[in-house]
């Protein structure tokens, strides 16, 4: 129960299961749109692998996973900052230095390989515009609907607001609840988590906010009912988990699958079940360690997976051998720009908060 007491005093410690999930999901989405790449699915299709694509497109599920993820880590790193004497805008601070170098390198890697793509097809890249340059590297394309570089931000942008959300909420809830500070929190993330999923569709323009808060709320309330408050929570927590479920999938059996990950993430978070049992492996622990980067990193191989089209045909190789190739080769990239971009982001954190580096805070 060490873990269980150092997290319950503010202190972060590594959780394996967090790695892993946050890997085995970064992949599905990966395979999810690799096989969505028209000229794999297409022969696929005829080859005979019709049944793959259904096994395949579960792994979409995985999105909203990743913001529960999201919801659970957040909640963890912000302990330290229910003292008083922390700022919460400096919390926000950081969460921004941690993830906006590996969002501008996504930014880059993308228009490099297009402008490699259509060297190579003869043709001019497509560029942009200041105002798309100025609001893909603010977070804000959606809300001036405008052109999103990569595919996958649009999960960004979201996340972005969703830290400015708890960030308010964790605000109002110490300024006005005097005791039983983590109980209050997770009534408020209850309601508004279930607020979210039934009027989440009527509420939304076009960026999916609310129907995302639905899984981030439940990530948070998770990480609360195993670490903060009593195990009575923890039913409450499986019934929020199963209506999460509406906004992103009809009652089908990606419902039932869902409810089913969401029933043993829970119970594998807990510190007294799931935790003093699992041991990750070095597979999956390079598989979370390289997650973020490969999220971004592999859209713009699935955008132009046709230049993959063209040199498989002139090389004759074997179609099957492309979708692996679209799902393994950005796992390379990931690889390099973490080892790289890690160093970037302790020069940043040394530099911008030397004294909290310095001290471990």
């Amino acid at each position: 129960m060490k873990q269980a007491e150092s997290m319950a005093n503010g202190h972060r410690e590594w959780i394996p299961l967090l790695d892993a999930i946050r890997g085995l999901a970064v992949l599905g989405v990966v395979m999810t749109h690799a096989y969505g790449a028209s000229w794999i699915s297409d022969r696929y299709d005829k080859a005979g692998f019709s049944g793959f694509a259904q096994v395949v497109g579960t792994a979409v599920l995985w999105i909203p996973i990743l913001f529960w993820l999201s919801g659970f880590v957040i909640m963890m790193v912000m302990q330290p900052y229910f003292d008083a004497k922390r700022s919460l805008w400096s919390f926000f601070q950081r969460r921004m230095i941690r993830i906006t170098p590996t969002w501008w390198f996504g930014i880059a890697f993308s228009i490099c390989v297009s402008i490699v793509t259509a060297a190579l097809h003869k043709q001019l890249p497509r560029g942009m515009s200041p105002i798309e340059w100025l609001t893909n590297l603010t977070y804000t394309p959606f809300i001036f609907k405008q052109y999103t570089e990569v595919g996958v931000g649009w999960t960004l942008f979201i996340e972005v607001q969703l830290y400015l959300a708890i960030i308010a909420i964790v605000y109002i809830v110490k300024r006005f609840a005097t005791n039983n500070i983590h109980g209050v929190l997770a009534a408020v993330l209850m309601l508004t988590g279930l607020a979210s999923v039934f009027f989440g569709n009527r509420l939304d323009t076009g960026t999916w906010f609310t129907s995302s808060w639905a899984w981030f709320a439940l990530g948070s309330l998770n990480y609360l009912a195993s670490y903060k408050l009593t195990a009575a929570w923890y039913p409450v927590v499986l019934a929020a988990g199963m209506l999460a479920t509406q906004p992103w999938t009809a009652l089908t059996h990606l419902s039932v699958l869902t409810i089913l990950i969401l029933i043993a993430i829970t119970i594998a978070f807990h510190p007294a079940i799931g935790q003093r049992h699992f041991k990750l492996g070095k597979s999956l622990t390079f598989l979370g360690d390289i997650s973020y980067p490969y999220y971004l990193l592999h859209m713009p191989f699935v955008r132009h997976s046709n230049l993959f089209a063209t040199v498989f045909e002139r090389l004759h190789l074997p179609f099957w051998l492309a979708y692996p190739v679209v799902v393994l080769l950005p796992m390379a990239f990931a690889y390099i720009a973490k080892r790289w971009l890690d160093r970037g982001d302790k020069f940043l954190m040394s530099k911008l908060f030397p004294r909290k580096v310095a001290s471990g805070k």
